[in-house]
């Protein structure tokens, strides 16, 4: 009998324990995070990850998401610089390599895919193929060298066999998002940004997509630096991004999952 009842108090230990166990693991996964986090995020991504961070302080409301949004080759030098950043949201593999190889990133993820599009003002109705860019004035483009929508484009209006002929038409743009806006307000006659981006404005619509073949896979790496690996604020809203309700909201924007 003695036994029997050694048995049955070591039995209740391990289940108390155990569920001891399950509540610290579910209180860890609900909202247990405190600081404050720094991302840096291609401008194409600002309006899911905005709505993505409003969802994961519903449940982390004591963690406070500050977040820097420009070119990704900008970003790239201004993390090189020393600027604060605990998570990086690239638009440009390249950029991203280059943070890795100098050891600023602890790891990474394929986060996000994305498409390149023409785009022109929703009542102008003057173009319906990327070819007909050569009878336009002004074309909006990221700056190749430090917004990789502008590289992307530049390398598909050089497949298309017509940079020659628009260079000198071209308005270069800070990011992605300052040629949509040059299109909006009819500054220029048309701009290439990636389909998330044109889906955000009711003042443009979509002419005509970039055939793949036509520049490198848009790919958006996503990386832990390593100046946040060790903060429990910044890992718990790094693996925040990967969880299926940060990648919906994404989706909903048009953005492709990897």
């Amino acid at each position: 009998m003695y036994k029997r009842l050694l048995m049955s108090i070591t039995a209740v230990g391990l289940l108390a324990a155990c569920n001891g166990d399950d509540e610290d693991n579910d209180e860890a996964s609900n909202g247990d995070a405190e600081g404050e986090v720094t991302i840096s995020a291609a401008a194409s991504t600002r309006d899911g990850l905005e709505e993505v961070v409003e969802l994961f302080n519903e449940e982390n409301p004591d963690v406070s998401i500050d977040m820097n949004f420009g070119g990704s080759g900008a970003l790239k030098i201004q993390i090189e610089q020393g600027a604060p950043a605990d998570i990086f949201l690239s638009a440009n593999v390249d950029h991203f390599d280059d943070l890795d190889d100098d050891g600023f990133i602890e790891e990474r993820v394929t986060y996000l895919g994305n498409d390149l599009v023409l785009i022109e003002p929703t009542d102008a109705e003057t173009l319906s193929i990327i070819e007909e860019l050569v009878d336009v004035d002004l074309i909006a483009l990221g700056t190749p060298e430090s917004v990789p929508a502008g590289e992307y484009g530049k390398a598909a209006l050089e497949y298309y066999e017509i940079w020659g002929d628009i260079e000198d038409n071209i308005i270069y743009a800070e990011d992605v998002r300052q040629v949509l806006q040059y299109v909006e307000v009819e500054e220029v006659d048309a701009g290439v940004v990636y389909r998330t981006d044109a889906l955000t404005s009711d003042d443009v619509v979509i002419v005509d997509t970039f055939t793949e073949d036509s520049h490198d896979a848009i790919e958006y790496p996503l990386g832990l630096l390593t100046d946040g690996a060790d903060d429990e604020a910044v890992q718990a809203f790094y693996e925040f991004l990967q969880s299926d309700d940060a990648l919906e909201v994404f989706e909903a924007y048009g953005f492709i999952i990897e």
